[in-house]
């Protein structure tokens, strides 16, 4: 008889630990419920913004290449710049030389006349 009261009391027990045990996941069920119902919208959305996110990253590529472009064409400008201003001064140098040389010749060619 008290064999029998232990395996009812121990029954008692495991049964009041199963109920508890089946309410925790009824609750747990009941609270995941209202977010397996948004969870499909959810994932639709971010795949749209993996999209919209893939997008972004090129347009940003895309402006990283064009502000790299606008860097080498400023400096190539910077430098035919240079290049430009030393050709002046050498055209007016040479103008110089020629002009002096062309009234040399001219003063050359007076003497020889006379």
């Amino acid at each position: 008889m008290r064999l029998n009261q232990a395996k009812d009391k121990k029954r008692a027990l495991e049964d009041a630990d199963k109920d508890k045990k089946i309410s925790e996941l009824y609750d747990m069920v009941e609270k995941w419920n209202g977010v397996a119902d948004t969870l499909p919208k959810v994932v639709e959305r971010l795949q749209a913004l993996k999209v919209l996110h893939e997008q972004a990253l090129q347009f940003s590529q895309a402006m990283t290449h064009l502000d790299v472009t606008q860097q080498r064409i400023s400096t190539s400008l910077h430098s035919q710049e240079t290049l430009l201003k030393e050709l002046q001064n050498s055209f007016t140098s040479n103008m110089a030389a020629i002009q002096s040389n062309c009234k040399s010749i001219d003063e050359r060619v007076k003497k020889f006349k006379k």
